[in-house]
């Protein structure tokens, strides 16, 4: 029987006798996996709102359709002005990506326009932006997931930047299935 090469999950081919063991410890190891990623996030949440107070959960989404592009949203016209730094952490759910597929991140602004376009592996991502209390500087910060960091210099200012957008890359059917964002702030 043949394993991923990632997780050593059981591969079965038609000529495999499937075994009630070989599928309850798929499971055991599938469930360590996902309470440890719910642990992570629990504990950088905790870390963040914990942080001098400086942190504050800004807005919490999650998505309830699926979806086949991913939208993220910092708020309703938020006042970027009040915080010297965000942080948003995008987790993907219990979306399915193909073999080989890629995310394309862009950046979207309040007129449908997007700036900047990065390409990650599928999984969580994290977003650091730096407006430092000004409305009116330009984007920055950096994009982190799986397979890169990525610094964020755009031709927009925060006044402009209204959220995000994840699409799969090369895909025709990928949907994204429950999707959870938290955006937090430091004043």
């Amino acid at each position: 029987m043949r394993k991923t090469e990632k997780y050593q999950l059981n591969q079965w081919e038609l000529s495999d006798r499937i075994r009630m063991e070989d599928f309850n410890a798929d499971n055991a190891r599938l469930e360590t996996a996902l309470d440890g990623v719910q642990n992570g996030l629990t504990q950088v949440q905790s870390t963040l709102e914990g942080a001098g107070g400086r942190f504050r959960l800004v807005k919490k989404y999650v998505d309830t359709y699926n979806l086949a592009v991913l939208g993220g949203s910092f708020g309703s016209h938020p006042d970027w002005s009040r915080w010297d730094r965000g942080i948003a952490f995008q987790d993907m759910g219990t979306t399915k990506f193909p073999e080989g597929a890629s995310l394309i991140f862009r950046f979207t602004t309040w007129d449908g326009k997007t700036s900047g376009a990065f390409t990650l592996k599928p999984g969580p991502l994290v977003i650091v932006l730096y407006p430092f209390h000004s409305m009116e500087s330009p984007v920055r910060g950096l994009l982190a997931g799986t397979g890169g960091c990525y610094p964020v210099f755009l031709d927009i200012t925060f006044a402009q930047l209204s959220g995000y957008g994840i699409s799969v890359s090369g895909s025709t059917g990928t949907t994204f299935t429950g999707p959870v964002m938290y955006f937090y702030a430091a004043e």
